[in-house]
């Protein structure tokens, strides 16, 4: 068995090609103007800004624990001109900041990855406590995991 990794190079671009993917997802989430959502471990904050172009109207928390994915994030938001509905904070996913029943829609775009990573099992599990917390009864949670 071959096992192949990616270049830094290819790993980056990796990300970026995902674009499709992203919008497809977006718009199956059925996102309303007014919307809060949380994005869990949202990286370079991809995911946040293609919800941002389905949502015109509403506010986004992309959180993540990674420093350097932060400013990444911080980044693209800009350059996106989503300053405005996107929010990215530093925040351990298994331990929000966030009060009971905030928001109307939590997601992880691949962010569960990471969390295992990191945290084993009891870091998804922690997470995903945390997601159902802070989302409305009538919410909805949407994990997409590979």
């Amino acid at each position: 068995m071959s096992s192949e990794y990616l270049t830094d190079e290819e790993y980056e671009a990796y990300w970026v090609k995902l674009e499709e993917v992203r919008s497809v997802i977006s718009r199956d989430l059925g996102l309303t103007e007014g919307m809060r959502i949380l994005d869990v471990g949202t990286g370079w904050g991809f995911f946040a800004i293609e919800m941002a172009k389905q949502l015109k109207r509403g506010k986004i928390v992309g959180i993540d624990i990674s420093l350097e994915g932060i400013n990444r994030a911080r980044k693209f938001v800009r350059e996106a001109e989503a300053t405005d509905i996107i929010q990215i904070r530093r925040m351990d996913a298994t331990k929000l900041s966030f009060p009971d029943r905030y928001f109307d829609l939590a997601v992880s775009f691949l962010g569960m990855r990471d969390i295992y990573m990191t945290g084993e099992k009891r870091g998804v599990k922690n997470t995903v406590k945390e997601m159902i917390r802070v989302t409305k009864p009538d919410g909805k949670i949407a994990l997409c995991v590979i």
